[in-house]
């Protein structure tokens, strides 16, 4: 819950500023400023995944003393400052290059993004060290800091810029240097209180084999932090290809839709990855099992009424023409997102165990194939086509993060009649007149059907609301 609400309420937050933002700043330049916040993310793989190497290291050492911990801890804050520099000089070297030499970025944003950029390169160390900080807290399963951290830059991120704009004017170096000064503020505060728990901490604590290791690990994670955004867009870029840009259109706002529905999932599988590196063998794969099979009940009880309601919401919410061309997509999409958030916990088990070159390997012999049947399945089949061929990659990459894992195999039986369920849904709306009191009704049952069957096949389930509900408990 701590997880899902460290992702969820920046969000909310964001669906509020964004009309302030547009109109005070205008369109033009708020989609300058999110190119940027794009090239920061993106360039984000610079850390080599250390990060994340240093969360599973620690979180081995989770129970260990700062003689332990500590030599860990400094050795991954060192190479991600150093890392993190490099990447800043490539930034505002490349930048001032593209910036002045192509024509990407209109005339009359030129000097602005100029002033901006050495507070955008400088974002990027900044952004790296945070991440060591924030591994850290959550080896030790210290959500709630983690997430109040999370929810402060997220919401201090975009009420800062706007307070800028409003009181210095619109001009991008403003709104960036608003960014940056937020992000400054939360990351002080989390490696202050990082530096707190892990005292007493000495700054020569460097180990050249943790930071063999670090890299190891970190360089597979980044594979897939550079395979994986291939992979979530390449869909898109062929359909603006073949069905032109309207289709894009179509296709991404189900899309994001169903991929924005995903913070449950993504909730649980950061919940898991510490107690998960941390745990024998054997423990790891119980575990793994176990929140594969909540989460893909609970996440159901999201989706298969969501494939129901689709259709009903599209055309509330943007029309009967647009929806004409994104409800028949909707289905398959949220289909595969669920199945998607469901596979977060078998990835998240590899990574666990030091295997992060095993989840990389898998999406690199994904993208061959899935370009070639969006390709195909697009020009035969139009944007279900591409629907389609998405759904049954991110199917295969579930299948196969489990063969992999070699997790349990009696999760196919507990499996199915939440699989079962979804497949129902998606082919209910089908045969069904395009009523929304009908869409209503079948969600309801849909829903009670699938919190019926988590009840039945999800022991973790119902031992929580025995526990947690007192009229479970009578009879």
């Amino acid at each position: 819950m701590l997880n899902a609400a460290g992702a969820g309420l920046p969000v909310v937050v964001t669906l509020f500023v964004l009309p302030i933002y547009i109109s005070k700043i205008g369109a033009d330049r708020y989609g300058m400023l999110s190119l940027i916040w794009v090239l920061v993310g993106y360039v984000g793989f610079l850390d080599f995944g250390l990060s994340r190497a240093s969360a599973n290291a620690l979180s081995r050492l989770a129970s260990a003393g700062p003689e332990e911990r500590v030599p860990v801890l400094l050795s991954s804050f060192y190479l991600n400052l150093a890392l993190g520099v490099t990447g800043a000089v490539l930034i505002y070297g490349g930048g001032h290059i593209v910036i002045l030499h192509t024509q990407l970025v209109g005339a009359q944003f030129k000097s602005e993004i100029i002033e901006a950029l050495p507070w955008v390169a400088l974002m990027l160390p900044l952004n790296m060290l945070a991440g060591v900080g924030a591994g850290a807290l959550e080896s030790r399963e210290r959500f709630l800091e983690s997430n109040i951290f999370s929810i402060v830059n997220g919401v201090l991120g975009q009420v800062l810029p706007l307070c800028g704009a409003l009181i210095f004017g619109p001009a991008l170096s403003v709104l960036v240097l608003a960014t940056f000064l937020s992000r400054a503020f939360t990351a002080f505060c989390v490696l202050s209180y990082v530096h707190y728990t892990e005292r007493p901490i000495s700054f020569r604590s460097y180990g050249k084999s943790h930071a063999k290791a670090l890299l190891g690990y970190g360089a597979w994670v980044s594979v897939t932090s550079v395979i994986s955004p291939l992979l979530d867009t390449a869909d898109q870029l062929i359909i603006g290809k073949l069905l032109g840009p309207s289709a894009v259109a179509h296709y991404s706002v189900p899309m994001n839709m169903a991929t924005r529905s995903q913070i449950l999932a993504f909730a649980l599988a950061k919940t898991v990855f510490p107690r998960l590196s941390n745990l024998t063998d054997a423990d790891a794969k119980a575990l793994a099992s176990r929140a594969t099979i909540t989460l893909a009940y609970g996440f159901a009880l999201v989706c298969a009424p969501a494939i129901l309601l689709s259709r009903p919401f599209l055309t509330l919410w943007l029309g009967e023409d647009f929806a004409r061309f994104s409800a028949p997509i909707a289905p398959f999409l949220i289909f595969g997102a669920w199945i998607n958030g469901v596979a977060f916990i078998p990835f998240t088990f590899l990574q666990s165990r030091g295997r992060p070159d095993l989840t990389a390997k898998i999406h690199i012999y994904e993208i061959a194939p899935f370009l070639a049947s969006v390709w195909l399945f697009s020009e035969w089949f139009g944007l279900v086509g591409a629907a389609l061929a998405w759904t049954l990659r991110v199917t295969i990459d579930f299948l196969a993060l489990i063969a992999v894992g070699k997790i349990d195999r009696s999760i196919w039986c507990k499996l199915t009649p939440s699989t079962s369920i979804m497949v129902a849904s998606g082919l209910t709306t089908m045969f069904v007149a395009d009523s929304n009191t009908s869409a209503v009704l079948l969600a309801l049952l849909f829903g009670a059907v699938i919190a019926g069957s988590a009840l039945t096949w999800d022991k973790q389930l119902r031992a929580l609301l025995l526990a947690r509900v007192p009229f479970a408990r009578i009879g």
